[in-house]
């Protein structure tokens, strides 16, 4: 049986406060822009929420409304969701591949992580792509404004 030596202990011990350290400094911004993500800015879109004198809705619901909440979604799921995952998957991948030494097997899965990784990114951001453009056909102005 193996014992972990002292030396080995507080090494292990200087390694964990370090990578949390790092996650906590990485993921700081995401809650942070969690925050700021309110009604006006968020997923739900903003109609049907006043009424005039007559009863009817000064801002009702369209299809417009629709395919803004649609691409609200996207956006979120993309911007919050895929982005932050992504990032977090690459620092577990780099740990595992700088801590496999001599072990192939780890290195090789650390490779197949990243690998992984790209594969699922690459289909994220094409589904992205795919509901802008469908997005756009259907008459939403604000779908390819991918920048802000």
């Amino acid at each position: 049986m193996n014992k972990i030596s002292t030396y080995s202990k507080s090494k292990i011990i200087k390694i964990f406060l370090g990578l949390t350290f790092v996650f906590t400094i990485l993921l700081a911004p995401v809650f942070v822009s969690f925050a700021e993500y309110t009604s006006e800015n968020g997923v739900v879109v903003k109609c049907n929420t006043e009424l005039d004198a007559n009863g009817q809705f000064v801002d009702p619901c369209t299809f417009d409304s629709v395919l803004a909440a649609i691409n609200n979604v996207i956006d979120f799921l993309i911007y919050y969701m895929v982005i932050p995952i992504a990032a977090i998957v690459i620092m577990v991948a780099g740990f595992m591949y700088l801590t496999s030494g001599a072990n192939p097997e780890k290195r090789k899965k650390a490779r197949k992580m990243l690998l992984n990784l790209v594969i699922g990114l690459v289909l994220a951001l094409a589904a992205w792509i795919i509901v802008k453009f469908i997005l756009d056909g259907l008459g939403y102005e604000d779908s390819l404004n991918i920048f802000g």
